[in-house]
């Protein structure tokens, strides 16, 4: 005879619930954003200093109804230890044409960014190429309807051709709700994102008990990605069953 276990049966009960009240909302949400959702691509990229790899173009495409005018800033960002984020104007690292643009429905605009600070950079810089929508009435009359406005961040890294990264686990411990604090360095001369490397968390007892984490399963651990260069990142994570943290050992390598 099969039987359900209490947890099973309110794991049951809550998926239910969920799928009752949750998905008609997901759909309607989904329906009006495709009422004014535009797209901005690539969302993430990579220049050099100097050469044929210091412009990218940035395509947005307006799938309104309406016209929209976006304007294209460039502002740098820097992290504590913590991976908090800081930005700071970066202008005159970047000449962006145009810096303003009117587009039509379901037209798309190409916005061309090249890199123009420092050429002989020691490290690699990260910067983010914002495109935020400005209000614009081309009726001339007044606007009494709801005005949404959608901005957008595209993440642009900037390294010198031949930089690397070095990647490790300094510190290893303890912290608050039983989970651990992990401290990951990079003592490289370019960033590393941590969903594009391989942590293996092992035990040091035994060789053979170990478990590897790849690709979307790391961005279950961590709650940041980037590290930058000539920095550590102090993070917490869940504790991984089955392993003792004083026997643990975390390693962390690029994907190749």
């Amino acid at each position: 005879m099969f039987t359900l276990t209490r947890s099973q049966i309110n794991k049951q009960w809550l998926h239910s619930v969920i799928k009752f009240f949750i998905t008609p909302s997901l759909l309607l949400l989904s329906s009006i954003h495709a009422g004014f959702a535009q797209s901005v691509q690539p969302m993430v990229y990579e220049l050099e200093p100097i050469g044929s790899k210091s412009s990218i173009d940035l395509r947005i495409e307006n799938t309104k109804n309406s016209p929209i005018t976006y304007e294209i800033n460039a502002v740098k960002i820097t992290h504590d230890e913590y991976g908090n984020e800081t930005q700071t104007s970066g202008e005159n690292d970047f000449l962006i044409y145009p810096p303003q643009t009117l587009i039509l429905p379901g037209k798309r605009q190409i916005i061309k960014v090249k890199y123009i600070g420092e050429p002989q950079l020691e490290l690699s810089q990260t910067y983010r190429i914002l495109a935020n929508e400005l209000p614009v009435n081309l009726s001339g009359g007044e606007n009494s309807g709801v005005s949404v406005a959608m901005n957008f961040s595209t993440l642009c890294n900037v390294s010198p051709a031949n930089s690397t990264p070095e990647i490790s686990v300094a510190k290893l411990e303890q912290a608050s709700d039983g989970k651990w604090s992990i401290t990951i360095a990079n003592d490289g001369t370019r960033f590393v994102r941590l969903t594009e490397t391989v942590i293996e968390v092992s035990n040091i007892n035994d060789a053979k008990d170990k478990k590897v984490f790849r690709n979307e399963y790391i961005s279950d651990l961590f709650d940041k990605n980037l590290v930058a260069p000539k920095s550590i990142l102090k993070l917490t994570m869940p504790a991984i069953e089955g392993f003792d943290l004083e026997t643990t050992k975390i390693t962390i390598s690029e994907r190749s």
